[in-house]
């Protein structure tokens, strides 16, 4: 890997969620992050989140305080108030997905306002929504959906890789993350054409900075999009799948903000 200090400093930080930014399923930013992020933001420095979730926490809100933000991996992607981009699946295509569903899957239908939830036979819904931050989320029965407007469907199932292949020979067109460490149990379907490269592009476009100048930072599969279209790719943890697409890495979540300090202010500091 290349010293990050000796590349060009970025002008925009797009990061990922969870196993970035946050602990899987965390709604607070570590001090030592936060902190690293308002020295950066001092800089001139932009920042975006482009994450898998459908909402963005109030405390990772006010931490990153983001310049633009990508919900379901660019399904919604917002500059402020200002949509940006926003697509959804049709009801054809969320029709096929719940078909292919085994026994026992849960399904949920994520749009802005709430979340589409068919989790029977689910014994504890409560404490299933906590372990996957979805407790402060409004939810509403699966059945009606919303005629527009799903970002994506989040699918639950101990045996996720059958459920993946089912959709995969159903609907080709479909991105599917998830079904893979560090995701065993879960995977969400995008509509056509959504991934983290997309949102990038897009974002970079909309706060008019140069993709080399875009560093991204992530954890998992879906990141992969992301890094590589940015200048640099920052892994965070040590998921052998990014190993190769990545110019740097960061140990875990708790030390990203002393790798940014570390690694990125030196280099606006001497501009």
């Amino acid at each position: 890997m290349s010293s990050a200090t000796s590349a060009e400093p970025p002008r925009l930080l797009a990061f990922d969620l969870d196993g970035t930014v946050v602990e899987d399923g965390g709604m607070r930013v570590p001090a030592r992050t936060r902190g690293a992020l308002a020295r950066l933001r001092a800089q001139g420095v932009a920042v975006a989140v482009i994450t898998g979730r459908d909402d963005v926490p109030p405390d990772v809100m006010d931490a990153l305080a983001p310049d633009a933000v990508a919900l379901h991996t660019g399904s919604l992607i917002l500059r402020g108030e200002e949509v940006v981009h926003q697509v959804s699946l049709t009801a054809g295509e969320i029709a096929a997905v719940q078909a292919r569903r085994p026994p026992g899957g849960h399904l949920l239908a994520l749009t802005r306002g709430c979340v589409y939830a068919d989790l029977s036979p689910l014994p504890d819904v409560d404490a299933w929504r906590t372990r996957w931050a979805l407790a402060h989320r409004p939810f509403m029965p699966f059945d009606p959906l919303p005629a527009g407007g799903v970002m994506g469907l989040w699918c639950f199932h101990d045996d996720i890789g059958t459920w993946r292949a089912g959709v995969e020979a159903t609907c080709p067109h479909l991105p599917i993350v998830g079904a893979q460490p560090p995701y065993m149990d879960n995977m969400n379907v995008s509509p056509a054409g959504v991934h983290k490269g997309m949102a990038l592009e897009r974002v970079a476009a909309a706060l008019d900075v140069p993709l080399e100048r875009a560093w991204a930072f992530g954890d998992s599969d879906n990141d992969l999009p992301m890094f590589a279209v940015a200048g640099r790719a920052v892994q965070v943890g040590t998921l052998p799948l990014l190993a190769g697409h990545a110019h740097h890495r960061v140990e875990d979540v708790s030390a990203l903000g002393a790798w940014l300090d570390a690694h990125v202010m030196p280099g606006l500091a001497a501009r």
